[in-house]
């Protein structure tokens, strides 16, 4: 249970905290700062202390997931030569970062859930979190006197306490022209979107770029390039290098990074009225939400949701949908207080009258269950709209799904990736521009 109250930002320290929003009655929200975005930093943060990597990266990963992993390692050895040369992921989950290394790189992961340190499929495994002083020692060990030239951190910076201690450890691994891949959960999508899964159980704060760049120049670092993904329905992925070292300069890169810092600025989200506006925006969603979960209940039909992970259950709690509509949960990684777990085949050999997915799984989720679609089941998106998806819609939706997501029709600007979103989000942004 969460229950001490943050006192003091997790990124600068001060003690102006104001309240921000509250998705149900455990899960509350504070920001650094005056309702006016004035005398803080603008961190949003969980408003109670949370336990450091309390949601460590799914071992149940679907191919899209995978894909997005794969990418950020591609991305990194762009700015490397084809030399020899050591990868760390922090948080490595099943390994599927560090599986994506060619033969001259040596993979090392930490991860808690891991169960023991030693030899893995994909590299060297140290169980255990990565500031704790054992996990230090052993990856100390597995270092050597080289340091590393790509360290990695996906979706592992919102689920701790203390990221200034996170970047100046790392910043001893890292080598001289190494680079350091942060990518997390992005406030500026996590807001505009109206996403209720970025603040799941094990998120402790959410970053954007402006809280990202005070972090690294605090720690010695400096943001050399900057973009989105659609992992975890919208992150922001940031490379770094050691702010001393101007060998990756590449000027599309910077580019790209000054657009990105415009953007965001532009939407002011960073004050009291922005959390207002998620708010509303996300009770609006919860109506239509509850008044489709009555039909339900009224017809006596059932629901499966796919996927255990923390962010699903996060969306589930924030709309009140329970299992008094929920048969079961499709995949392999149980979570305490789930009911029944059946497997993907299961459920597509007996599908229930609903199926809610993930928006992160969009594409695939209409690919893949096109059958039961065409059957007569309905696909269910949550967020960032609530969206049902059936026969008679089925080709515009998985025409919109093409459209945004990661690879060639990915969206690269917050413009862009609200203009591919429906009316509210849209209307913010041109409300706050």
């Amino acid at each position: 249970m969460r229950s001490e109250f943050q006192s003091s930002c997790r990124l600068c320290g001060g003690h102006e905290l104001t309240p921000a929003f509250t998705l149900d009655h455990e899960n509350a929200w504070v920001f650094c700062g005056t309702m006016g975005g004035d005398n803080g930093c603008g961190l949003l943060q969980r408003a109670t202390y949370g336990q450091d990597g309390g949601y460590g990266r799914s071992t149940e990963l679907s191919w899209t997931e995978q894909c997005r992993l794969k990418d950020v390692v591609s991305g990194a050895l762009e700015m490397m030569s084809s030399r020899e040369g050591m990868a760390l992921d922090i948080g490595c989950g099943a390994g599927h970062v560090l599986a994506a290394y060619p033969r001259w790189f040596l993979p090392v992961g930490t991860e808690a859930a891991l169960e023991r340190t030693g030899q893995a499929d994909w590299g060297i495994g140290i169980k255990g979190h990565f500031l704790e002083a054992e996990t230090q020692e052993n990856l100390r060990a597995a270092a050597g006197d080289r340091g590393f030239d790509i360290i990695s951190s996906v979706g592992y910076l919102e689920t701790i306490n203390d990221p200034r201690a996170l970047f100046e450890t790392v910043k001893t691994y890292l080598v001289e022209d190494g680079v350091f891949v942060v990518e997390t959960s992005y406030s500026a999508l996590a807001l505009t979107r109206t996403l209720s899964s970025a603040f799941h159980i094990g998120a402790n704060a959410i970053y954007g770029l402006a809280t990202l760049q005070r972090l690294a120049s605090e720690t010695g670092f400096r943001i050399i390039r900057g973009s989105m993904s659609e992992r975890a329905a919208g992150s922001l992925r940031v490379t770094l290098a050691h702010d001393h070292y101007r060998g990756h300069d590449y000027g599309p890169w910077l580019d790209s990074l000054a657009r990105l810092w415009d953007e965001e600025a532009a939407l002011s989200l960073g004050t009291g009225q922005a959390f207002h506006a998620y708010s509303s925006r996300l009770a609006q969603r919860h109506r239509e939400i509850a008044s489709f979960k009555d039909s339900l209940i009224r017809a006596d039909e059932h629901a499966y949701v796919l996927g255990t992970c923390a962010p699903s259950f996060a969306v589930l709690s924030a709309a009140d949908i329970g299992y008094d509509v929920i048969s079961a949960h499709i995949g392999s990684d149980p979570q305490e207080g789930f009911p029944e777990i059946i497997t993907l085949e299961q459920a597509k050999s007996a599908p229930a009258d609903v199926l809610i997915a993930p928006s992160w799984r969009r594409r695939e989720t209409l690919e893949q269950w096109y059958d039961q679609i065409m059957g007569g089941m309905r696909l269910v998106f949550l967020e960032p709209d609530f969206l049902v998806v059936d026969r008679s819609n089925y080709a515009t939706e998985l025409g919109r799904a093409l459209a945004v997501t990661d690879g060639p029709g990915s969206v690269d600007t917050l413009r862009a990736a609200l203009a591919a979103m429906r009316g509210p989000a849209l209307r913010l942004v041109s409300h706050s521009a």
